[in-house]
């Protein structure tokens, strides 16, 4: 696909696209709807977390952060579809307070953790 534009996911996944994507919008160009699902499979919150836009000459022209797939349309067209991802920004303070709660969680089973082995070590007399 000379002369396109190429999108390439935080992952390395690279999908030619069509020229003029936006910040907030992607288009892929795909041959059947058989190959829907596997390209919208590749579009998670973590593969958009960092991806770039390179031109058709292979040099990046911007790289993109922190955003999701807000949703997907598909567009029959004479000889293929015309995939369009509208991409919306991650709510960061959100992503924050997921990261310090899952940190949180963590480090409270490690003190349960902790506290059951100093019982049993204490109840099998480990402390005389």
């Amino acid at each position: 696909m000379e002369g396109k534009e190429k999108i390439v996911l935080n992952d390395g996944t690279a999908y030619p696209i069509e020229n003029g994507a936006s910040e907030n919008q992607v288009q892929v160009v795909i041959q059947n709807v058989d190959e829907f699902p596997e390209v919208f499979k590749k579009f998670t919150e973590s593969n958009l977390e960092s991806y770039q836009i390179k031109n058709a000459e292979g040099l990046t022209c911007t790289t993109r952060t922190n955003k999701y797939l807000a949703d997907a349309v598909v567009e029959e067209r004479e000889s293929d579809l015309l995939v369009t991802f509208h991409l919306a920004d991650v709510d960061m303070v959100h992503k924050r307070l997921d990261a310090l709660e899952t940190k949180t969680d963590v480090h409270d089973d490690a003190i349960s953790d902790l506290g059951e082995t100093v019982s049993g070590l204490a109840e099998e007399g480990g402390f005389a």
